[in-house]
């Protein structure tokens, strides 16, 4: 079995090597998805998902939509960080690339507001929604799964360590004196 290392078990366990490359690149694809919407929602949303009307108000819902995936990505992270916890890592980070890629794949296919009117920005509101919740538990799932999956426990150390003394920090700036 190259490249991988069989468990007591009998599982297939991927190397930290592999883990971390897979949590690279689901990584830079999730963003990637994520961001590029910046971009159409200034140059092609407007004119497809809202109004004609005012063109400065179409650009600045479909912002407002492009804000809508930063307030679900807190939600994704609770959400997938839950049934991480409970049915494994792996499967919910391939749960959270799949909403992701299917919330965008869905935004591909939207008609357009000339065809179904005002419930297009709707769709593109939830949609957005997925790709935030997508996102959120991606970005937990990745991180978790690659610090997990460290060869040495000094990676993992030098990980909860920094997190601690930033808590202790804040702590200590937010205690009465």
């Amino acid at each position: 079995m190259t490249g991988q290392l069989a468990s007591r078990v009998g599982r297939i366990v991927n190397s930290p090597r592999q883990v971390l490359f897979a949590s690279l690149i689901g990584t830079a694809i999730e963003f990637f998805d994520f961001y590029i919407y910046a971009a159409a929602a200034v140059l092609v949303f407007p004119r497809l998902f809202f109004p004609p009307a005012d063109p400065v108000s179409a650009t600045l819902a479909s912002l407002a939509t492009f804000g809508i995936a930063f307030l679900a990505r807190p939600f994704g992270s609770a959400l997938f960080g839950h049934f991480g916890d409970r049915i494994g890592r792996k499967t919910t980070l391939v749960a959270a690339l799949l909403t992701m890629g299917l919330s965008t794949v869905a935004i591909g296919a939207l008609p357009t507001y000339e065809t179904i009117g005002l419930v297009a920005p709707a769709l593109l509101a939830l949609c957005r929604f997925g790709q935030g919740l997508g996102l959120g538990g991606e970005w937990g799932g990745a991180v978790l799964l690659a610090i997990e999956n460290a060869r040495s426990a000094l990676i993992w150390n030098l990980f909860r360590e920094h997190h601690v003394s930033k808590r202790a920090t804040a702590l200590l700036k937010l205690s009465p004196r």
